[in-house]
């Protein structure tokens, strides 16, 4: 009898069917609701206040793009890529961003941070992108941190100081929706 004792496996407590399923489900629900609530519309950048370093860049279609030339302008400068499925969400409110404020003094400049200018200039002219583009390179993604993720848009003043930023989106917002109140305190 002492040797069965040693041989049978230890008593486990099981949890009724379908309580397991119920427990992750609550987990991951939570999750994202937590997620949800810690993304702001309108985050404070670490780079707030400072001055937005000039560059030139070049457009897509060969063309020369500084920074500097849109001084005097509120400008919205959105990192992306034709290859993030989260850059191709915001450009829809990017191009109504552009149409409703660009003759106020407004201007979204993209930088793309695509290898091939040619798949940059075919997108935007299937999406109609109503914006400068141009390609992004290191030193340039390096004055704005470094652009750790795609899409990141940084506003920025009429005196070219930065006034936010914002890495990502949240899909359950309008892009427009979220920047339109920023914009126009400083327009």
């Amino acid at each position: 009898m002492a040797e069965q004792d040693q041989a049978s496996p230890p008593l486990r407590r099981q949890l009724p069917p379908g309580v397991s399923f119920a427990a992750v489900t609550i987990a991951i629900l939570a999750l994202f609701y937590i997620v949800g609530r810690s993304t702001p519309t309108a985050p404070q950048s670490p780079y707030s206040g400072r001055s937005a370093e000039d560059f030139t860049a070049t457009t897509t279609d060969g063309g020369t793009l500084r920074l500097s030339d849109y001084k005097g302008k509120v400008v919205l400068l959105n990192f992306w890529a034709t290859w993030c499925g989260p850059c191709k969400m915001e450009i829809p409110d990017l191009i109504a961003l552009q149409n409703k404020y660009g003759q106020k003094g407004f201007a979204v400049i993209g930088i793309s941070d695509d290898d091939e200018a040619k798949k940059v200039q075919d997108f935007m002219k299937s999406n109609g992108i109503n914006y400068p583009v141009a390609m992004a390179t290191q030193d340039i993604k390096n004055q704005f941190g470094g652009i750790p993720a795609l899409p990141v848009s940084i506003l920025i003043d009429k005196d070219g100081k930065i006034v936010t930023s914002m890495e990502g989106i949240d899909p359950s917002k309008s892009v427009e929706v979220m920047w339109a109140a920023e914009i126009e305190k400083i327009l």
